[in-house]
């Protein structure tokens, strides 16, 4: 099947393997600030001291910062570390944050590297069930593309999360993620539903995505279409 896979590459960062027909309609739908550069970005070597480890108990958000500040090889080295120290969803909150930002070097490919790594489902349903609010806050405060990367972070990072069950992350996908009247947004959990099409029942994947065709949006409808064709 030409079902768009996703892959933690050898420099760690998030890469999608397409078919010819996937990667056209997703090209269209790339937001520029995905890949910002920060000129603050620093390649300073992640610490992992004993001060650090203190320190994150008094600022549950140094880590991250440390994270999103290092090198592509220090963040995969630091990722199942950090998620091993977070113990409740603001912390989630806080890398969604970082990577919807665009002022980090591949901050938006290393929030979902991250989140990836989690195998706590109560924590993922909670940011999950938080995140409508939290959109319309960030559209208000931070302008549409911001409010649209957080959401498209959690939903990419949902579908790649294979340490939790496969139905767990399908139900987060269907019935807990709001229901966006956003272009970006039905793309992306279009995208969602067929990375997780080949580790769980193919029909259920098949109808959540018919929904998508009678989308009054003709590129979306579109865009589901082919997520379809692709997924014979």
């Amino acid at each position: 099947m030409g079902v768009k896979m996703a892959i933690i590459t050898a420099n760690n960062s998030l890469s999608i393997s397409s078919t010819e027909g996937q990667l056209k309609r997703k090209t269209a739908l790339i937001n520029n600030g995905n890949s910002e550069i920060n000129s603050n970005y620093s390649n300073q070597p992640y610490l992992h001291s004993s001060s650090l480890l203190e320190s994150y108990q008094v600022d549950p958000d140094l880590l991250i910062k440390n994270y999103f500040s290092s090198s592509s090889e220090e963040r995969y080295k630091s990722r199942k570390h950090i998620i091993e120290q977070i113990k409740d969803f603001k912390p989630f909150l806080a890398i969604l944050s970082y990577g919807a930002s665009g002022e980090y070097r591949d901050g938006y490919e290393g929030a979902i590297n991250l989140l990836a790594e989690t195998n706590d489902y109560t924590l993922l349903k909670e940011v999950s069930l938080r995140s409508l609010i939290l959109y319309k806050s960030l559209l208000l405060e931070r302008g549409i593309n911001i409010a649209e990367n957080f959401l498209e972070i959690l939903i990419t990072a949902i579908a790649c999360a294979e340490k939790i069950n496969v139905n767990d992350r399908f139900n987060l996908l269907v019935n807990i993620i709001p229901k966006i009247n956003s272009r970006m947004i039905k793309a992306s959990m279009i995208d969602a539903l067929g990375l997780i099409a080949d580790q769980m029942d193919l029909e259920a994947i098949k109808t959540e995505i018919k929904k998508y065709i009678l989308d009054k949006d003709s590129y979306i409808s579109s865009y589901a279409q082919e997520a379809l064709e692709d997924l014979e």
